[in-house]
């Protein structure tokens, strides 16, 4: 399954996985394969403790008030300025992870 990126400016930053089918085959030409576990590692490289995978948080960002089942993120990262959001999109984009923003978590869209 596909993993998808959830994140906000001065916010938080999660990367859940996701039932969506994959837009390319990982096998793809010329296309970087989906790789959740390295883009966690160089994620946690570059933040450091703001990255979190500790369950509680997790699930706490997998919050809905809706009939949805929680489907935990693999990590969570705490983000402060616009260049971390950027840092973080750019290696979402290497490791072919979409991202969905996150606001208060509110859910109430």
């Amino acid at each position: 399954m596909p993993a998808k990126l959830i994140m906000a400016p001065k916010g938080t930053c999660t990367m859940t996985v996701s039932p969506l089918p994959s837009p390319l085959p990982s096998s793809h030409p010329g296309q970087p394969t989906r790789d959740i576990a390295t883009a966690i590692e160089v994620l946690r490289q570059r933040f450091g403790e703001r990255l979190q995978t500790g369950q509680a948080i997790r699930e706490q960002h997998a919050h809905t008030l809706t009939w949805i089942p929680n489907q935990p993120p693999d990590a969570v990262i705490f983000i402060e300025t616009a260049q971390e959001v950027a840092d973080v999109v750019a290696v979402a984009r290497q490791y072919r992870t979409p991202i969905v923003a996150f606001g208060a978590g509110t859910s109430l869209e």
